[in-house]
């Protein structure tokens, strides 16, 4: 009977025992727990990480941005001040008398590229044609020729057709002075005689600010007297827009407006390698 009675005490306490252990599978499930909220942590970490490179990569690309835009901004102020002495000393020529002035601007026919310049400026004095074709003569000697427009608000421009020779020239309807005089020779190269003495091109500038720029604008084909398209008259003219000349205009008083010649040297047989655009750059005190 005590021996039945020792063993039922020893049951009760195994089953109280077994009771009271915690099991494995609860370990192992908290410790899984554990595990996967480490790994979540770890993930949030590496998120924020992704997201820290993120915004360092944006602001290095803002950076990036402004240092851009500071380069631009730089390059049109280095532009602007490369231009202020070329500017100030054009104008300070055009506006020493109360006038008009028409810059006489050669280019290469080939490349357009700047080869010469000259002002000529004088005081406001409408001539006729007479007193235009009188001007020519007396500075170029090809007054004589066809007048290419017969009451010019811009340049008169008289063209001599060459049988062997011919020639052109060019009077600013405002002032009555000769701004360009040239020959023309049947099968051969004639040669630029008025303005006696050009300046260089260096003189001019480049990538300067165009101020008001420059609207009316017209051209001549001097291999044959005829009107130059707009296309021809706009590419000359974006040359000369971008150097110092526009803006010295501008500095005292306007542009007035445009004529661009092709000048041809030889007809029959026309050589681009020899021939020039020129452009009559006007402008002054407003009249």
């Amino acid at each position: 009977m005590m021996h039945r009675l020792r063993l039922f005490l020893a049951l009760l306490t195994a089953t109280a025992l077994l009771a009271g252990c915690p099991s494995t599978d609860d370990d192992d499930s908290v410790t899984d727990d554990d595990d996967a909220a480490d790994d979540d942590d770890a993930a949030d970490d590496d998120d924020a990480t992704d997201d820290d490179d993120a915004t360092d990569d944006d602001d290095a690309t803002d950076d990036d941005d402004a240092t851009d835009d500071d380069d631009s901004a730089g390059d049109d102020d280095d532009s602007a001040a490369a231009c202020e002495g070329e500017i100030s000393a054009i104008s300070s020529e055009m506006y020493a008398l109360i006038g008009a002035c028409t810059a006489a601007v050669r280019l290469d026919y080939n490349t357009l590229a700047l080869l010469s310049w000259d002002l000529l400026c004088g005081s406001y004095d409408t001539p006729s044609e007479s007193d235009a074709r009188a001007a020519a003569n007396a500075d170029s000697g090809w007054g004589d020729g066809t007048a290419l427009d017969a009451a010019p608000e811009d340049q008169w421009v008289f063209y001599s057709s060459p049988g062997d020779f011919g020639g052109t020239s060019a009077v600013d309807a405002r002032t009555g002075l000769t701004t360009f005089g040239a020959r023309i020779v049947w099968g051969g190269t004639g040669d630029v005689v008025y303005p006696t003495a050009w300046r260089s091109a260096a003189l001019l500038g480049s990538s300067c600010p165009a101020s008001g720029g420059v609207s009316v604008a017209r051209g001549w084909d001097l291999r044959s007297g005829s009107t130059l398209g707009t296309p021809e008259v706009e590419a000359a003219l974006d040359v000369v827009r971008d150097t110092a000349l526009p803006a010295a205009f501008w500095d005292g008083g306007s542009v007035f407006d445009a004529v661009v010649l092709l000048y041809p040297r030889s007809v029959g047989i026309f050589d681009p390698n020899t021939a020039e655009w020129i452009v009559l750059l006007a402008g002054g005190y407003l009249d």
